[in-house]
């Protein structure tokens, strides 16, 4: 071997053990979103294609859950680090079941969640829906729905469901829950009605709730204060990278999509990551990626007044300090 073979075998190998020594001194954390890979996540996608987390000192690794667990029962499980969920759900875990959550981050400012019906009605309300069969999803994501079912005594018969907006046309359900970023327009591309007339958007009804926020045990955060903060800012960077880059941040979504077997199309994604950005900000324009006190305190009081839990969590534990 001539000298010139061997300096490059060696600056070869230098550069092998000055990438295993960075990957070794990386953090390693598991991110578990509450549903399939979509452009609700695309900004923790981001943040890992970018290298947002590494340049924070993180290996973090995306992981859905299993089968029908919920990201909150995957990290109970020890099977996350940090996980997103939606504020009711996290406020209820929390409240009557004990898991000692908190909040790190909100990147959701207003409320998506819709209930949609098969049949149009003259002038929407909620005593529009009184008596009918919804459709709800079974992983308790749509509990501010269930909360206004409880407050208004408006009788549903609950048919719990994990997926498949096809249950409304079937003739099934009266009434299904949907997110305007996901199935909403899913319905609107294939020729449904998205009016007035069918429509309930929670957030025009008294039930502007933020909704999609991060969350870890709070044994983990105790443990881990910079490690949480660095994943953090490093996703602060993912969505802002999506801001600037909504084409590129569609083309992420849709490969991680594929990748995981969920169907995809650019055309909705590209419609969804508008609605997602959108409703991270504030109404003054702000996006501030934290838990408001006045949305908590909504949040709150709806659950109670819907006897859905029956002790308020103080909401200086709730959120990282």
């Amino acid at each position: 071997m001539d000298k010139s073979s061997k300096r490059r075998g060696a600056l070869l190998l230098l550069i092998v053990l000055t990438t295993l020594a960075t990957h070794a001194q990386l953090k390693e954390v598991t991110f578990c979103p509450q549903w399939h890979p979509s452009v609700q996540f695309v900004g923790y996608m981001a943040a890992c294609e970018m290298g947002f987390y590494k340049d924070e000192g993180l290996n973090v690794t995306i992981k859905y859950p299993e089968g029908t667990k919920s990201s909150l029962e995957m990290m109970h499980e020890g099977k996350a680090d940090l996980v997103t969920t939606m504020l009711t759900s996290a406020i209820v875990a929390k409240a009557n079941e004990g898991l000692s959550l908190v909040n790190v981050m909100q990147t959701s400012q207003h409320a998506s969640l819709s209930i949609v019906l098969k049949s149009p009605v003259g002038k929407m309300s909620v005593e529009s829906l009184r008596g009918l069969r919804v459709g709800i999803w079974s992983n308790r994501l749509s509990i501010t729905a269930e909360a206004m079912n409880k407050i208004y005594d408006l009788n549903w018969t609950i048919v719990p469901f994990r997926n498949g907006i096809k249950l409304l046309s079937y003739g099934v359900l009266d009434a299904i829950t949907m997110m305007e970023y996901n199935e909403l327009l899913r319905l609107k591309y294939t020729g449904g009605d998205l009016s007035e007339h069918s429509v309930m958007r929670m957030c025009e009804h008294g039930y502007d709730i933020p909704e999609d926020g991060v969350y870890c045990l709070e044994a983990y955060y105790s443990k881990n204060p910079e490690t949480v903060k660095a994943f953090v800012r490093a996703t602060k960077k993912g969505w802002e990278w999506c801001r600037q880059h909504p084409e590129q941040a569609v083309d992420i979504a849709t490969r991680e999509m594929k990748k995981e077997y969920v169907k995809n199309s650019k055309v909705l994604q590209k419609a969804g990551l508008e609605v997602i950005l959108r409703k991270q900000e504030l109404t003054s324009g702000q996006i501030p990626y934290t838990l408001q006190s006045q949305q908590y305190e909504q949040a709150t009081k709806i659950l109670m007044e819907a006897e859905l839990i029956q002790t308020i969590p103080d909401f200086q534990t709730f959120i990282a300090q």
